[in-house]
Protein backbone atom coordinates (compact mmCIF):
# COMPACT_ATOMS: atom_id res chain seq x y z
CA UNK A 1 0.00 0.00 0.00
CA UNK A 2 1.25 3.40 -0.26
CA UNK A 3 1.48 6.05 2.30
CA UNK A 4 -1.79 8.06 1.57
CA UNK A 5 -3.74 4.83 1.20
CA UNK A 6 -2.19 3.49 4.70
CA UNK A 7 -3.26 7.14 6.45
CA UNK A 8 -6.66 6.71 5.17
CA UNK A 9 -7.29 3.35 6.20
CA UNK A 10 -5.75 3.82 9.93
CA UNK A 11 -7.95 6.99 10.55
CA UNK A 12 -10.64 4.97 9.76
CA UNK A 13 -9.39 2.17 11.93
CA UNK A 14 -8.94 4.81 14.30
CA UNK A 15 -12.47 6.30 14.29
CA UNK A 16 -14.04 2.76 14.24
CA UNK A 17 -12.23 1.78 17.46
CA UNK A 18 -13.46 4.99 18.98
CA UNK A 19 -17.32 4.74 18.39
CA UNK A 20 -16.85 1.09 19.63
CA UNK A 21 -15.08 2.40 22.85
CA UNK A 22 -18.17 4.71 23.32
CA UNK A 23 -21.35 2.84 23.11
CA UNK A 24 -19.50 0.33 25.40
CA UNK A 25 -18.84 2.52 27.59
CA UNK A 26 -22.43 3.72 27.32
CA UNK A 27 -23.46 0.06 28.01
CA UNK A 28 -21.58 -0.19 31.00
CA UNK A 29 -23.46 2.23 33.00
CA UNK A 30 -26.91 0.28 31.55
CA UNK A 31 -27.91 -1.25 34.94
CA UNK A 32 -27.40 2.17 37.17
CA UNK A 33 -29.71 2.87 38.58
CA UNK A 34 -32.16 0.18 37.83
CA UNK A 35 -34.89 2.67 37.15
CA UNK A 36 -36.56 3.34 33.72
CA UNK A 37 -39.19 5.96 32.21
CA UNK A 38 -41.22 6.59 29.38
CA UNK A 39 -43.62 9.30 28.36
CA UNK A 40 -44.02 10.04 32.45
CA UNK A 41 -44.27 6.91 33.49
CA UNK A 42 -41.34 5.57 36.02
CA UNK A 43 -40.61 2.02 37.07
CA UNK A 44 -37.43 1.41 39.56
CA UNK A 45 -36.67 -1.48 41.95
CA UNK A 46 -35.55 -0.47 45.33
CA UNK A 47 -33.68 -1.86 47.66
CA UNK A 48 -30.23 -2.93 45.69
CA UNK A 49 -28.23 -0.53 46.68
CA UNK A 50 -24.63 -0.33 45.66
CA UNK A 51 -22.19 -1.69 48.07
CA UNK A 52 -18.58 0.22 47.51
CA UNK A 53 -16.24 -1.65 49.72
CA UNK A 54 -15.36 -3.96 46.99
CA UNK A 55 -12.47 -1.77 44.63
CA UNK A 56 -13.53 -3.97 41.60
CA UNK A 57 -17.29 -4.01 41.62
CA UNK A 58 -20.16 -1.95 43.16
CA UNK A 59 -23.18 -3.82 43.87
CA UNK A 60 -25.41 -5.00 46.59
CA UNK A 61 -24.45 -8.10 48.51
CA UNK A 62 -27.59 -10.40 49.26
CA UNK A 63 -27.64 -13.74 51.52
CA UNK A 64 -28.71 -16.44 49.64
CA UNK A 65 -29.79 -18.31 52.35
CA UNK A 66 -32.45 -15.53 53.63
CA UNK A 67 -35.60 -13.88 51.27
CA UNK A 68 -34.15 -11.22 49.05
CA UNK A 69 -36.93 -8.71 49.35
CA UNK A 70 -37.69 -6.72 45.75
CA UNK A 71 -39.68 -3.69 45.66
CA UNK A 72 -40.84 -2.08 42.58
CA UNK A 73 -41.74 1.54 42.62
CA UNK A 74 -43.93 2.86 39.52
CA UNK A 75 -44.86 6.46 39.64
CA UNK A 76 -47.38 8.38 37.06
CA UNK A 77 -46.15 11.83 36.13
CA UNK A 78 -48.15 12.12 33.57
CA UNK A 79 -51.88 13.84 32.86
CA UNK A 80 -53.33 10.61 32.27
CA UNK A 81 -53.99 7.45 33.99
CA UNK A 82 -52.31 4.31 33.18
CA UNK A 83 -52.82 0.57 33.34
CA UNK A 84 -50.64 -2.08 32.55
CA UNK A 85 -48.66 -5.56 33.58
CA UNK A 86 -46.16 -5.74 36.27
CA UNK A 87 -43.53 -8.84 35.72
CA UNK A 88 -40.98 -9.51 38.32
CA UNK A 89 -38.43 -12.59 37.67
CA UNK A 90 -35.19 -13.62 38.40
CA UNK A 91 -33.58 -16.28 36.37
CA UNK A 92 -33.89 -20.24 37.35
CA UNK A 93 -32.26 -20.70 40.19
CA UNK A 94 -34.31 -18.59 42.03
CA UNK A 95 -38.34 -18.38 42.45
CA UNK A 96 -40.38 -15.18 43.81
CA UNK A 97 -43.36 -15.31 45.44
CA UNK A 98 -46.59 -13.87 44.58
CA UNK A 99 -48.58 -13.71 40.67
CA UNK A 100 -46.11 -13.87 37.78
CA UNK A 101 -48.36 -10.98 36.01
CA UNK A 102 -50.37 -8.30 37.74
CA UNK A 103 -52.24 -5.28 36.27
CA UNK A 104 -51.70 -2.38 38.06
CA UNK A 105 -53.51 0.81 37.16
CA UNK A 106 -52.19 4.45 37.79
CA UNK A 107 -54.35 7.31 38.15
CA UNK A 108 -52.38 11.03 37.02
CA UNK A 109 -49.29 11.34 39.91
CA UNK A 110 -50.44 8.42 41.59
CA UNK A 111 -47.84 6.47 43.14
CA UNK A 112 -47.49 2.37 43.89
CA UNK A 113 -45.30 0.11 45.32
CA UNK A 114 -45.49 -3.93 45.07
CA UNK A 115 -43.69 -5.84 46.83
CA UNK A 116 -42.29 -9.38 46.18
CA UNK A 117 -39.73 -12.01 48.07
CA UNK A 118 -37.27 -14.13 46.45
CA UNK A 119 -35.57 -17.32 47.48
CA UNK A 120 -33.06 -18.95 46.53
CA UNK A 121 -33.18 -22.51 44.88
CA UNK A 122 -30.29 -25.34 45.95
CA UNK A 123 -28.65 -24.80 42.45
CA UNK A 124 -27.57 -20.80 43.78
CA UNK A 125 -24.54 -20.15 43.21
CA UNK A 126 -21.96 -17.31 44.92
CA UNK A 127 -22.69 -15.47 41.80
CA UNK A 128 -24.28 -12.06 40.12
CA UNK A 129 -28.11 -11.94 39.50
CA UNK A 130 -30.34 -9.79 37.57
CA UNK A 131 -33.69 -8.92 39.10
CA UNK A 132 -36.00 -8.18 36.81
CA UNK A 133 -39.38 -6.06 36.79
CA UNK A 134 -41.42 -4.98 33.31
CA UNK A 135 -44.36 -2.79 33.33
CA UNK A 136 -46.00 -3.18 29.89
CA UNK A 137 -48.79 -0.09 28.76
CA UNK A 138 -49.76 1.42 25.92
CA UNK A 139 -47.07 3.08 25.05
CA UNK A 140 -44.14 0.59 25.35
CA UNK A 141 -42.18 -1.25 28.14
CA UNK A 142 -40.55 -0.43 31.18
CA UNK A 143 -37.63 -2.52 31.92
CA UNK A 144 -35.61 -1.89 34.77
CA UNK A 145 -33.30 -4.29 35.85
CA UNK A 146 -31.12 -4.35 39.17
CA UNK A 147 -27.57 -6.48 40.03
CA UNK A 148 -26.58 -8.04 43.22
CA UNK A 149 -24.04 -10.31 44.49
CA UNK A 150 -25.50 -13.69 46.09
CA UNK A 151 -23.45 -14.42 49.36
CA UNK A 152 -23.21 -17.49 51.53
CA UNK A 153 -24.55 -19.90 48.79
CA UNK A 154 -24.62 -23.11 49.24
CA UNK A 155 -22.15 -23.83 46.73
CA UNK A 156 -19.80 -22.54 44.08
CA UNK A 157 -19.55 -22.68 40.31
CA UNK A 158 -16.73 -25.20 40.43
CA UNK A 159 -18.15 -27.82 42.55
CA UNK A 160 -19.77 -30.56 40.85
CA UNK A 161 -22.09 -33.35 42.72
CA UNK A 162 -19.66 -36.27 43.36
CA UNK A 163 -20.60 -39.48 40.77
CA UNK A 164 -21.79 -42.70 42.26
CA UNK A 165 -19.91 -45.33 41.71
CA UNK A 166 -21.25 -47.63 39.51
CA UNK A 167 -22.82 -50.91 40.87
CA UNK A 168 -21.29 -54.23 40.30
CA UNK A 169 -23.51 -57.02 38.58
CA UNK A 170 -22.69 -59.95 37.40
CA UNK A 171 -20.68 -59.70 34.07
CA UNK A 172 -19.38 -56.58 35.53
CA UNK A 173 -15.68 -56.07 37.55
CA UNK A 174 -13.92 -53.51 39.00
CA UNK A 175 -10.48 -53.17 37.48
CA UNK A 176 -9.36 -51.26 39.83
CA UNK A 177 -10.12 -53.63 43.06
CA UNK A 178 -8.57 -56.67 44.15
CA UNK A 179 -5.51 -56.74 41.94
CA UNK A 180 -2.09 -56.62 42.94
CA UNK A 181 -0.29 -53.65 41.05
CA UNK A 182 2.84 -54.30 39.84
Amino acid sequence: MNRRVEEIWNGRMFAVLALMCVICAQRLCAYYPPRDSLDGVAASIQGFDEDYTSPNLAVAAKDAAAPVPVVVALTNGSKRAVSGVLKVWLNDDWTVDGPGEERVELASGEAKVVSRTARARPSVLAALYPVHATFAFDKGTLHPIAVFSAKGASRTAWERPRAQPPKLRRGVFALDRGFAHS
